[in-house]
């Protein structure tokens, strides 16, 4: 399954928080879609804190300077950023890379069990991606 980097997040939360409804053979694959998509997360993850190691302003050791702040009773440490938009024009570009998670999609009916209607309109476009589409057939005259 083909989809850009800026989206895998919010797929793999859609996913994961309706997996416990599915039945179990659609949920054990969905599963190991998740745990692909969480590996490359966490390259994701890696990637930006690099990005941002090396866009950071250096102190006279030539270490990368930090910021720290608290939000919302949390405190968290960022690079201070040289240049902030060039950080981010290269971040979005990176979000905008394909990649390729091992995915078939399945049949509709493996993930709406018994009762259809078990899924709202919203949660049916999170599983979307992952179902067979149907093809209705036309009547030709």
């Amino acid at each position: 399954m083909k989809m850009k980097l800026g989206e895998l997040e919010g797929c793999l939360s859609g996913v994961l928080s309706l997996q416990a409804r599915l039945p179990s053979k659609t949920a054990y694959w969905l599963g190991r879609f998740a745990r692909e998509g969480k590996k490359e997360l966490e390259t994701l993850q890696e990637r930006r804190i690099a990005m941002a190691e090396e866009n950071a302003e250096k102190d006279p050791d030539g270490k990368p300077i930090t910021i720290t702040r608290e939000v919302n009773g949390q405190t968290t440490q960022s690079y201070k950023l040289a240049d902030q938009a060039a950080f981010d024009r290269e971040y979005t570009e990176l979000l905008k890379t394909v990649l390729e998670i091992p995915f078939t999609p399945l049949p509709y009916d493996q993930f709406i069990g018994k009762n259809p209607s078990d899924f709202s309109v919203a949660e049916m476009f999170i599983l979307e991606p992952f179902i067979i589409p149907i093809v209705e057939e036309t009547a030709t005259a």
